[in-house]
């Protein structure tokens, strides 16, 4: 976008997932999601472990709350 001449964030908001470390690096610095990825990895072994030893296993469903973490990507909405 910065090559065609677009001005970040005034022009295009970017924001990106799961919060890896390079979003921090790169220039502007990446919006992101923190998700919750150790929760979601116990429910994960937990279903894993009860499919190997046979047990019942239910269908999961779950809901899990991201953390925004703002960086220069994005800018703040205006209060309308």
């Amino acid at each position: 976008l910065r090559a065609r001449g677009a001005d970040l964030p005034r022009d295009f908001s970017i924001t990106g997932h799961d919060n890896l470390d390079i979003a921090n690096l790169v220039e502007p610095g990446l919006t992101s999601a923190r998700m919750p990825v150790r929760r979601m990895a116990r429910l994960a072994v937990a279903q894993l472990i009860a499919l190997v030893e046979k047990q019942p296993v239910r269908a999961l469903q779950t809901t899990m709350s991201a953390e925004l973490v703002p960086r220069a990507s994005t800018v703040e909405r205006e209060a309308e």
